[in-house]
């Protein structure tokens, strides 16, 4: 005999019900798949090697200069960044890089006086166009802030073995100005000479909150919050 005092659930119940229960399927497919549409959109890995003095110059080539004195314009190279991310686990390395890339040094003696080096941020290109759009509108504002610069700020000496056509290691302080906001930061190039020309791989620390960028944050995804930016520059002697 049926239960004479239950009460059948009203047509808005059911309604109601059928509709919680879509949306939770809804959000749980939804916390699955977000990794997988996260790939798919903004790509995965990158196996980017970072720049490194080409052993063309330092090895085949290596003649070196008697005289390194003088001033130096960028000819060709890249500008760029690299930046980790965490995807559920997964280690993801993204680079985005750059040829728009203009400088100009001054050395006396072997002595480096003054340097500058100028990127154009919104040319800044990765494997994904998506991710660019992301990094070069939202991230770096470059309609507002459309260049990266870095300049110089003390006088610095090259090692003395810099004309023998070897590779040789220096630390340069400037100011690295991103997003509209300048910091004192250290360079470590490495430098080849070879004649007139030279060849100049750098990599500077970066720290995205220092200039006011704002790392993305999905929840599946954690975008470290250091980074660092790197170039490879032909230069040649005026």
């Amino acid at each position: 005999m049926a239960d004479a005092t239950r009460t059948p659930m009203s047509r808005g119940k059911k309604v109601t019900l059928w509709v919680v229960s879509i949306l939770v399927v809804v959000l749980v497919a939804a916390a699955l798949l977000a990794p997988t549409i996260y790939r798919a959109v903004f790509g995965g890995s990158s196996d980017v090697a970072a720049p490194s003095i080409s052993q063309t110059t330092s090895a085949t080539t290596a003649s070196g200069s008697d005289d390194v004195s003088g001033e130096w314009s960028v000819d060709s190279g890249y500008a760029g960044y690299r930046v980790d991310e965490v995807l559920q686990g997964d280690d993801v390395t993204v680079v985005g890089r750059t040829e728009e890339v203009s400088g100009s040094f001054t050395i006396d003696g072997t002595t480096l006086t003054e340097g500058t080096i100028e990127v154009d941020v919104a040319s800044i290109a990765t494997d994904n166009s998506n991710r660019d759009d992301y990094f070069v509108n939202d991230a770096m504002e470059a309609s507002t802030y459309p260049t990266a610069s870095f300049e110089l700020a003390e006088a610095t000496e090259l090692p003395d073995d810099v004309t023998s056509g070897e590779t040789v290691s220096v630390d340069v302080t400037g100011t690295l100005t991103l997003h509209g906001v300048s910091q004192t930061v250290t360079a470590t190039l490495d430098v080849v000479v070879d004649g007139d020309t030279a060849q100049i791989v750098g990599t500077v620390p970066l720290t995205f909150a220092d200039y006011g960028v704002d790392a993305p944050s999905l929840g599946f995804v954690e975008v470290e919050p250091e980074g660092r930016l790197e170039f490879s520059l032909d230069v040649t002697q005026s």
